[in-house]
Parts: C-alpha cells; structure tokens; sequence
C-alpha cells in the first residue's frame, strides 16, 4: 500500500504565528524580537489523518511544530515507536545531523504543523545568532526528553515478548511541500491554526 501525502499550506498572519511559537517548546526562554524574527521561516500546513510527512530513508531536512492533531512516529517495519499530539515536535534528528530520516511520521488524525526547514536555520544563524542558538538548544533538549523516551521503551520492549506493528511502508515521491524557501512576508489573513 503506498502511502500517501496530503498537504495544505495555511496561510496565518505573522502574529498568530507568533503566540504559537511563543508557547511551544522551541520557543522556550525567547522573546517577542526572537518571535519576530522567527516567524516568516515558518510555513503552516494542514496534514489530512493518515498523510504520511516523511519516510524512513527520507534525505529532505525539516522539523514541524505539532500544533494540532496527533502524529505517528513509526518504525519501517510497522512497530510504533510513540505519538506526539500538539505542542511536540518531529524531525528534529534530520535538521541536526542533515542524515536521512530514521523513521516514518504518519498523521493519526487530520493535524496542523509549523514547519521549518534546515536551509531556514542557516538563514536565521545568518541574521542572529542569539536566536538560533536559542532555537537550536531547545531543539537539544527535546531531543534529550525523546531520546530518554526512546531509551524507557527499548528497556520496555527487551524485557516483554509483545510487539505491537502497524502496516507496511512503500515509498512516496522525493518531492516535498514543506522544503520550499522562504522569500519575504506572507500577507496578512486571519487564517489561525
């Protein structure tokens, strides 16, 4: 069966875009100019339930901010390895270490994501470095809380014969929505996640 990708992209004003990132993990310790400056590299699309974001094996870079619904992370061989709901964060590994994906995130329910590109780091390390070194150790420490996560459920799965799976994985095409570039300003709608 292949998997399928279903995007919307969302337009949202720069302020909605703003209280959002300002209340989400990423966004931790950071302040209304850090928002400011922040926003316009992130892009807003509504994922349909069941929409694949990316596959294991995938080489494009990009995180996205959970904002609504609840998305799958899942291994290729169908094992379920956790679901993250509004306010988590997916693709972090690939926009740090630029490798491809390590596993597949699936839209559980129809969701919302902020979505930001690594091309769109190295902009904002560009423009000030105080903000992306902000940016960049919140998305450590969400790394942290994942990878202590991942290391309970591996101690989980060694000591219990139960493993759960979920269906197999096909490969969707390379060509992904959320690795556009960023050029200027989205115009002003009152459009909200």
């Amino acid at each position: 069966m292949k998997k399928r990708r279903k995007f919307t992209e969302t337009v949202v004003t720069e302020s909605d875009k703003q209280a959002v990132l300002s209340k989400s993990s990423l966004c931790r310790g950071m302040d209304k100019s850090d928002m400011q400056l922040l926003s316009p590299f992130f892009q807003c699309y509504s994922v349909e339930e069941g929409s694949s974001i990316y596959e294991e094996g995938d080489v494009e870079a990009f995180l996205c901010l959970i904002v609504s619904g609840e998305i799958n992370i899942i291994k290729g061989d169908g094992k379920l390895i956790s679901t993250l709901s509004a306010g988590g964060t997916v693709g972090e590994m690939t926009i740090i270490d630029d490798l491809p994906r390590s596993a597949n995130a699936i839209a559980l329910t129809e969701a919302t994501v902020f979505a930001i590109t690594r091309s769109s780091l190295n902009e904002i390390f560009t423009k000030s470095l105080h903000t992306w070194s902000n940016l960049m150790f919140n998305i450590s420490i969400n790394l942290s809380l994942r990878l202590r996560q991942t290391t309970e459920l591996l101690s989980q799965y060694m000591t219990s014969a139960d493993s759960s799976s979920l269906g197999a994985s096909s490969s969707y095409p390379q060509s992904h929505p959320f690795m556009k570039k960023v050029s200027g300003s989205h115009s002003p709608q009152d459009v909200t996640p």
